[in-house]
């Protein structure tokens, strides 16, 4: 029972850092804000989707809607694996692997990974956190 209080309280951990990182850093969260806006109407299939993991969710969507969809998820599934290489083919795929190197180098306070950081302000921000 301890081990799964103790798992818990690190996933949590995990979504907190990730939310204030989302909120310290508007650049990276606008084109992230950028990509939801593009699907209008689309919202609600892109949260199901995220929510269920699923890509197949987004084939309701048509041309650029379907693309943001599978983007959005995809950087989900990157960011919440901590792995950059499921950056590779999104629009923002600086900004994703930046993020993910922001959250290594905060939670596992290695400051090895803000040298990895190619936005020189977010690297400064990473290596004052």
């Amino acid at each position: 029972m301890e081990l799964r209080n103790l798992l818990m309280i690190l996933f949590f951990a995990f979504l907190l850092l990730t939310l204030l990182t989302l909120l310290l850093v508007p650049r990276y969260d606008e084109e992230i804000q950028q990509v939801t806006v593009e699907l209008g109407k689309g919202t609600a299939v892109v949260n199901q989707a995220v929510i269920f993991g699923d890509a197949s969710k987004c084939d309701v969507l048509q041309g650029a809607e379907n693309k943001a969809c599978l983007e959005q998820l995809q950087f989900n599934q990157a960011l919440a694996a901590a792995d950059v290489g499921g950056c590779e083919g999104l629009s923002f795929v600086e900004s994703c692997k930046n993020l993910i190197y922001f959250n290594k180098a905060v939670s596992g306070k290695d400051k090895a990974f803000c040298n990895q950081i190619t936005d020189e302000r977010m690297r400064e921000m990473c290596n004052a956190a």
